[in-house]
């Protein structure tokens, strides 16, 4: 019986989690979760959130993080509650939303660009209440609940003053590596090799972001060129490259 109720239990939380990895478990929805500041516009951002439940009030909580080194193998999150510290304010950090009430939270820069880009991303999540307790139907009976709260990551740049996109790619053999040596990050999006004009295979990982310094290596199906095409959205411009 202990091993049934064990198997149930595993099962049971693990339909749940299935269930809830898209929107329609979540309480509220955010957008966009990802943005930038324009060099020339206004000096601040919009955040909406908005709380899809028809019957219930949902409470929002904020926690706001400043990247250092980001997508690198020392990557560290900074938080503080002094926003001078971090330049950036949140207004307001909390919400109270009534059933399918919309509302903004705004992103405002307190600290200039400089000459590296910065990257923050906040979180925003329902706060949940304490789970209330259940008497057990029988004696000896265990219960075994199960909550998941969806919550939300917004990713939000802060261009440098004069953003320079450049990358290096180095091939060795089947093997490409590409390092992003400006100072913002890049997209990458179609890599591929080309055997002949009419013939060529797609690799790499489109979809790829290379932050400022980070490096990226990937495998190729032959000891050739490879093309590739990379997006600097703080410039709004698409780049093409090639290897050896």
């Amino acid at each position: 019986m202990q091993l049934r109720s064990f198997f149930s239990k595993v099962i049971f939380m693990t339909l749940a989690c299935t269930l809830c990895v898209h929107h329609a478990c979540a309480r509220i929805i955010v957008s966009p979760l990802r943005t930038q500041f324009k060099l020339k516009d206004k000096p601040y951002q919009d955040i909406s959130v908005f709380n899809q439940q028809k019957d219930k009030k949902s409470y929002v909580g904020t926690t706001l993080k400043l990247i250092e080194n980001p997508g690198m193998p020392n990557e560290r999150s900074i938080e503080s509650r002094n926003p001078k510290e971090v330049g950036l304010l949140l207004t307001p950090p909390k919400l109270v939303l009534a059933p399918n009430q919309r509302r903004s939270i705004r992103v405002s820069l307190l600290k200039p660009p400089g000459e590296q880009e910065r990257i923050y991303r906040i979180k925003v999540m329902p706060v949940l209440g304490q789970l209330k307790r259940v008497a057990p139907v029988s004696q000896g009976e265990k219960r075994l609940f199960l909550r998941v709260n969806v919550a939300f990551l917004v990713e939000l740049v802060i261009p440098p003053i004069k953003p320079v996109a450049k990358i290096s790619a180095i091939r060795n053999g089947k093997s490409v590596t590409v390092k992003n040596i400006g100072n913002t990050n890049l997209l990458f999006g179609k890599i591929q090799q080309c055997t002949s004009a009419d013939k060529c295979v797609e690799t790499g990982v489109t979809g790829k972001r290379l932050y400022a310094g980070n490096t990226y290596t990937f495998e190729i199906p032959e000891a050739g060129p490879v093309s590739f095409e990379t997006v600097a959205e703080t410039l709004d411009k698409k780049s093409a490259g090639q290897t050896n």
